[in-house]
């Protein structure tokens, strides 16, 4: 999908591997929909919590299993540190799944706005795909930047297995390890996605 001369070929999902059997079994869930099953998280608790309310159409943002445009965002360079994290590499073909909304920034913002998936040309994908999201002595712009880099893609529910078409590593460590959870697909490693 071409979008404001941006190809979009694939979206990101942050993932610890520990998770990748049950993944691979039942797909990517919401957070409501993962609360029974045991699984390893990765984001900030804080932030979760921020995610606990009602979006404009009505419902809840933890109802939805999210994604990110482009990994290599705030998110992930909160979270470097962790050694044992890919990055699930999903088809485009997610954006046709009934009831899937996009944020124009990270959906936990107070300033979000949301959109159907045929307005995809609202969201600014210069700032999106943007390498870094610094703006020294302009602390506004800074947190425009920040938030706009974490956009998201809401598919209600979960994210079926099938749609997941393989994943960024940082090294041949962690592949393996994502190799031994059952991971079947073309695993790429990728060290810059992870601010290596």
């Amino acid at each position: 999908m071409i979008v404001n001369g941006t190809k979009i070929t694939e979206l990101h999902n942050i993932m610890p591997v520990n998770n990748m059997s049950s993944v691979l079994r039942f797909g990517i869930l919401s957070h409501n929909r993962a609360a029974n099953i045991q699984h390893e998280s990765v984001a900030s608790p804080f932030i979760q919590e921020r995610r606990n309310k009602k979006i404009p159409n009505g419902s809840f943002l933890h109802d939805y299993a999210n994604l990110y445009f482009h990994a290599r965002n705030p998110m992930m360079f909160s979270i470097k540190s962790r050694s044992e994290i890919c990055v699930l590499r999903i088809s485009e073909n997610v954006l046709n799944v009934p009831r899937t909304i996009m944020s124009d920034r990270n959906a936990a913002s107070d300033f979000a706005r949301y959109y159907p998936v045929a307005e995809i040309g609202q969201l600014d994908f210069d700032l999106i795909y943007a390498r870094d999201w610094t703006c020294p002595n302009n602390p506004t712009e800074y947190f425009r930047r920040k938030t706009a880099k974490c956009a998201e893609v809401l598919v209600m529910d979960k994210i079926s297995p099938d749609l997941i078409m393989g994943a960024y590593v940082r090294n041949e460590t962690v592949q393996k390890k994502l190799e031994k959870q059952g991971f079947n697909r073309e695993v790429l490693i990728n060290d810059d996605l992870f601010f290596g």
